[in-house]
């Protein structure tokens, strides 16, 4: 399955901590291209999330991870985190 940028950035914030799980379900609602991208199965999985509970962030990042390359995912998050020490982040030692 290849993801669009857009989605698969979307995707990696999430694994980042980035976005948080109620604003994912927010473009979860509002972008219906996965529907179209995901299988069946994939799709329902997301879509039959309970979002409100305490174990949605721990679901959603266990379902994400199954969607994304996680070689991928590893390259973008070393960019973005030397992208912040060049920036001079002035927390980047948390990172």
């Amino acid at each position: 399955m290849i993801l669009p940028s857009d989605i698969k950035h979307l995707f990696f914030e999430t694994l980042n901590g980035d976005k948080d799980v109620l604003e994912f379900e927010n473009w979860l609602n509002t972008d219906q291209r996965l529907e179209n991208i995901l299988s069946p199965e994939d799709y329902l999985e997301l879509i039959s999330l309970s979002y409100t509970t305490q174990a949605a962030a721990y679901e959603l990042r266990n379902l994400v991870e199954r969607l994304v390359d996680k070689s991928e995912y590893e390259k973008w998050r070393l960019q973005n985190l030397l992208t912040k020490a060049l920036q001079g982040a002035k927390n980047f030692h948390r990172y």
